[in-house]
C-alpha cells in the first residue's frame, strides 16, 4: 500500500467515524503531502460542524494548530 493510499484510508476512517481517535490523525497528519491537506481540513471541518464533540481534537490537532496560526 502506498503513503497516499494509506491517507486515504485513514482520512476516510475519520469521515465514517462518529468519535475518530487523535492517535489516527496523528499518523494521517504524520503521512500527509501538501496536496492532502484540503480534503484532510474539509474532513475535520465537517466534524467540526456536525459533532460537537469532535472540535477539541481538531483544534489540538496540527491541522487545528495550523489553521489557527494562518489568522
Amino acid at each position: 500500500m502506498s503513503r497516499g493510499e494509506i491517507v486515504n484510508l485513514l482520512v476516510q476512517k475519520i469521515a465514517s467515524d462518529r468519535n475518530p481517535s487523535v492517535t489516527m490523525m496523528s499518523i494521517i497528519e504524520e503521512l500527509l503531502a501538501p496536496d492532502d491537506v484540503p480534503a484532510y481540513v474539509g474532513v475535520l471541518m465537517d466534524k467540526v460542524k456536525t459533532t460537537s464533540t469532535f472540535a477539541v481534537p481538531v483544534l489540538n490537532s496540527r491541522a487545528g494548530r495550523h489553521l489557527r496560526d494562518a489568522d
